[in-house]
């Protein structure tokens, strides 16, 4: 079976996505497996990065911030949001 950054589940999408921190170029680029790559001017204080990344990922799809959230990994580069229908 084949690894995807991002699955379908109960009301909603799960996607895979990596931060980079502290970037001179905020934005988000699509990787081949479907994960996204966010790259936040923020440093990883006090949730900082994490919010500017949804806020990224948010406008990226053009859904509103409040339809995508932290389901793994809040403390890690590498998380699991979920965006929600």
């Amino acid at each position: 079976m084949e690894k995807t950054g991002a699955g379908r589940i109960s009301g909603g999408t799960e996607l895979k996505i990596t931060v980079r921190t502290n970037s001179s170029r905020p934005g988000v680029e699509e990787l081949e497996d479907g994960s996204l790559k966010v790259f936040v001017s923020a440093s990883p204080e006090k949730g900082k990065a994490n919010k500017e990344a949804l806020k990224l990922i948010a406008g990226h799809l053009g859904v509103p911030r409040g339809r995508v959230s932290i389901a793994r990994g809040v403390t890690s580069r590498d998380k699991m949001v979920i965006v929600y229908d």
